[in-house]
């Protein structure tokens, strides 16, 4: 998967880590800054595992595993229970129809393989996992303000189209 997922993002891969993204954002900011330009918005997915809706999970896997392996990773979220504890107290079993399960090992793969095809744009993205910087600069906000309007536009019909 690791020639698969874009260069833009740092979670959970080899070699690559939160310190990069810092380090190459915080770069990015400071050549603005001395050319006087204004820059930087930044995005957080709430719940962004617990969203990964799995038909479209399947769908993007498809296009770049084998069919058994994608027939294997549909057992594995398939069929999943859950319900919730407090104190003595139990909530009745719910079916969970989306979402990765918390702590495994395979779900930041699937959900960097799930977000790997967000849209271009005009501004920079600097990806961590769930975490998304999107920036750009000019000299003006106006200008600022139009190109993120439209590049923001780009992500949210994204977003919903993947029922993010």
């Amino acid at each position: 998967m690791e020639d698969f997922i874009t260069v833009e993002q740092a979670g959970f891969r080899k070699g690559r880590s939160t310190c990069d993204q810092v380090l190459v954002l915080t770069t990015f900011v400071e050549n603005g800054f001395q050319q006087n330009l204004k820059s930087a918005i930044f995005l957080d997915l709430s719940a962004a595992y617990d969203s990964v809706w799995h038909t479209g999970l399947f769908l993007k896997l498809s296009k770049v595993l084998p069919h058994w392996l994608v027939e294997s990773i549909t057992l594995f979220l398939s069929n999943r229970w859950f319900r919730a504890h407090m104190g003595d107290k139990c909530s009745f079993w719910r079916h969970q129809k989306n979402g990765l399960p918390q702590g495994s090992v395979l779900s930041p793969c699937l959900y960097c393989v799930y977000i790997n095809d967000l849209p271009s744009t005009r501004f920079r993205k600097f990806i961590y996992a769930d975490d998304i910087c999107l920036a750009t600069q000019d000299r003006t906000f106006t200008v600022l303000e139009d190109t993120l309007s439209e590049d923001l536009d780009k992500v949210a019909v994204f977003l919903s189209k993947w029922h993010f």
